[in-house]
């Protein structure tokens, strides 16, 4: 009964958290946290990271503000840090929910034989390198059965150009104006590119031994 009520309460607090987060401008958002100092800072950081996944809020926006508050050497340890922790609560859900039969089975069947072709590391950290959605990555490493110390390997190479390509666009902000904030094209053709030159060959060989 009493965990019950822990929950009860753990849950309405949640969405208490998640309507002032939507209630709230993004922009409004971040520069009232850069007013916070030290300890603080951190743990409502942390904090953010670990829901945000739930609350639908870009990534992106997250690494750059970590540049805007800290400088290149502090804020891009941080932004892959904060980047593996918010991935990794669509990771474990989708690990809870995969097999069986239905949806989640169809989910998991075709997962397996993605990553199965690319390889366990690579295949995350192609994906990750390409333009797709974080979440969008972490759901379906889950699903695949893509286990936590590959998944985390991956995302930690993978995201790291991102991280630092957002980090570097926030530290060279002294005015936070969301705005303006745009990645260059090409940084994403770039990573593009790459993903694709990770998964030709390992592709190509899964289709040659299908014909």
């Amino acid at each position: 009964m009493i965990r019950d009520t822990r929950l009860l309460i753990a849950g309405f607090l949640f969405a208490v958290f998640c309507i002032a987060w939507w209630s709230i401008p993004t922009q409004k958002l971040f520069l009232l946290l850069s007013n916070a100092r030290g300890g603080l800072f951190l743990l409502v950081l942390f904090t953010l990271y670990v829901v945000r996944p739930f609350i639908a809020a870009p990534l992106s926006l997250f690494s750059i503000f970590v540049g805007y508050r800290f400088d290149l050497y502090l804020g891009i340890p941080i932004a892959l840090f904060g980047t593996i922790v918010t991935c990794l609560p669509p990771f474990v859900i989708a690990q809870y929910f995969r097999g069986g039969s239905g949806f989640f089975g169809w989910l998991s069947k075709k997962g397996e034989d993605v990553f199965e072709t690319t390889g366990g590391v690579r295949g995350v950290i192609a994906a990750r390198l390409s333009p797709a959605p974080a979440d969008a990555i972490s759901y379906s490493a889950g699903f695949s059965g893509v286990p936590m110390s590959t998944f985390i390997a991956g995302t930690s190479i993978g995201e790291l150009p991102w991280a630092t390509a957002y980090v570097v666009t926030g530290a060279s902000m002294r005015n936070l104006t969301m705005g303006q904030i745009q990645l260059d094209w090409r940084i994403l053709a770039v990573g593009a590119i790459i993903a694709f030159a990770l998964v030709a060959k390992p592709g190509y060989e899964k289709l040659r031994s299908k014909t």
